[in-house]
C-alpha cells in the first residue's frame, strides 16, 4: 500500500508576505556615503524606540548587514538589511487575529520599511488543523489571503503613517522629492496608495506523518 501523508499533531506554520508602498523615498545614494546609523536612530527615537515595537537592523562589526565601501574608504558603512521595523506586541496579535480562523494563533507580525519607497508584511502563523487532509488544509489556507489582509490594513496603514510623518519630520533632508512611484501609480490604481497590500504570498511548513 501507498504511503499517505497526513498532518501531525504539531500541526501547520503558515507565513504570509506582501509587499505595500510606503509613499515616502529617502536618498539611498546620500543615505549609503553618509552611513545609514544616524538616520535610523533619529527616526528611531521619533516612532517610541524598542518599547512601541521598532527596531533597526544593528551595526556592530558582524553584523547582518552587507558592507558598502565608499570611494577612497575601505567598509566604513553598514547597509541594513532594512532601513527599519516594527514588530507586534503579543497582545497586538491577539486582536489582529481574524476571528472567523478560530484554530488560527498568530505567532508574529513583523513590517520592514525600506529607504526606497516599499515595505513589506510577513505574518507568522500556527494552524490548528480540522483535517488530516493536507490539500484541504491547502484550500483552507488559500482562501484565507483576503481575510488575513483585511485584518491587518487599518493597523498598516497607521504605522505607514507613523513612519512617513516621522520621516518629513526628522530627516526631511533625506526625502526624495520625486519618488519612482508618484503620481503616476497612485492614478492608476488604488493598490498603490500607501499602506495598501498589492499581494500576499504563502509559504507553508507543513509537519506531516507517513502511515
Amino acid at each position: 500500500m501507498a504511503a499517505v501523508a497526513r498532518i501531525s499533531q504539531d500541526g501547520t506554520r503558515v507565513i504570509f508576505n506582501g509587499p505595500f508602498l510606503t509613499g515616502i523615498a529617502l536618498d539611498g545614494d546620500r543615505l549609503r556615503t553618509e552611513g545609514y546609523t544616524f538616520a535610523q536612530e533619529r527616526l528611531l527615537r521619533e516612532v517610541g524606540g524598542t518599547s512601541a515595537g521598532w527596531s533597526c537592523e544593528p551595526t556592530q562589526q558582524g553584523d547582518a548587514g552587507l558592507r558598502f565601501t565608499p570611494r577612497g574608504q575601505q567598509n566604513e558603512r553598514v547597509l541594513p538589511l532594512s532601513f527599519i521595523r516594527y514588530e507586534s506586541s503579543a497582545g497586538e496579535m491577539v486582536l489582529l487575529t481574524p476571528q472567523t480562523l478560530p484554530t488560527w494563533t498568530m505567532d508574529s507580525l513583523s513590517i520592514d520599511f525600506f529607504d526606497f519607497g516599499v515595505g513589506v508584511l510577513s505574518v507568522h502563523f500556527r494552524v490548528l488543523a480540522t483535517t488530516q487532509d493536507v490539500r484541504a488544509l491547502q484550500r483552507e489556507v488559500e482562501g484565507s489571503s483576503s481575510t488575513i489582509a483585511i485584518s491587518v490594513k487599518d493597523r498598516l496603514s497607521q504605522l505607514c503613517e507613523d513612519f512617513s510623518r516621522s520621516v518629513r519630520s526628522h530627516l526631511e533632508e533625506d526625502v526624495v522629492s520625486d519618488p519612482w512611484f508618484w503620481p503616476t501609480d497612485i492614478e492608476v490604481s488604488p493598490f498603490a496608495a500607501p499602506g495598501q497590500l498589492l499581494w500576499l504570498h504563502r509559504v507553508y511548513a507543513i509537519m506531516t506523518d507517513t502511515s
